[in-house]
């Protein structure tokens, strides 16, 4: 998705002509990247390379307490990712997160601060998870989404993970989590494959266990 013209959907100001682009994973970690981007452009570039649907964009910047908490992230006002995690779940109760869940304030997680090692929580990586350790340490819907109930406590727990496989495979862990994600779409990665097939089974047993 072309950055700008995902965030010129609802946002009237000028942005950035980095953002004339389609923003890649790489480019959100370079620190050369993103220094020349406000708070605003930053979080589109964000948001827009994760496919958040516009409208979901379009209502969360209406209003943008939000960004207040984006700028304590990138100035290292928050040094924990288990804090942050819990600052966005408050606003998120309080109803001044509207069109953003965990699996998208988690991208900004990652990608704002990759300091505080704050890994993203997606359906792809939360399945991942949960196939892998055998549990349900990420509560997801009935359609395999993230509940707004995992606490930060929960997100601690499934960064540790991240970083417990990574550790074992001799893989940074922010590069163990994009395997995680592997490739979706019509010819799917294997490990993609394999979530798909077996998570299904995963919370048959789970269901069946606990009756």
């Amino acid at each position: 998705i072309n950055a700008k013209d995902w965030g010129k959907y609802f946002y009237n100001d000028d942005l950035n002509i980095k953002l004339d682009t389609k923003i890649t994973r790489s480019e959100l970690l370079d620190s050369n990247f993103i220094k020349d981007l406000n708070n605003e452009e930053f979080a589109i570039a964000i948001l827009s390379w994760g496919g958040m649907n516009r409208e979901h964009g379009k209502s969360l910047f209406q209003n943008k307490e939000w960004l207040e908490l984006f700028e304590k992230i990138r100035s290292n006002h928050i040094t924990t990712r288990e804090e942050v995690y819990a600052l966005f779940t408050a606003l998120r109760k309080s109803k001044k997160l509207k069109g953003m869940g965990p699996a998208y304030f988690t991208k900004l997680i990652c990608f704002v601060n990759p300091n505080l090692k704050g890994y993203i929580m997606d359906q792809w990586t939360s399945k991942s998870i949960n196939l892998l350790f055998e549990n349900n340490i990420v509560a997801l819907t009935n359609s395999g989404h993230v509940k707004d109930t995992n606490s930060a406590s929960v997100y601690e727990e499934f960064c540790s993970k991240i970083e417990c496989l990574a550790e074992l495979l001799k893989l940074n862990p922010i590069d163990l989590e994009e395997n995680l994600f592997s490739n979706g779409g019509v010819n799917k990665g294997k490990w993609r494959q394999f979530v798909v097939d077996n998570w299904s089974n995963l919370n048959k047993l789970k269901l069946s266990e606990s009756k």
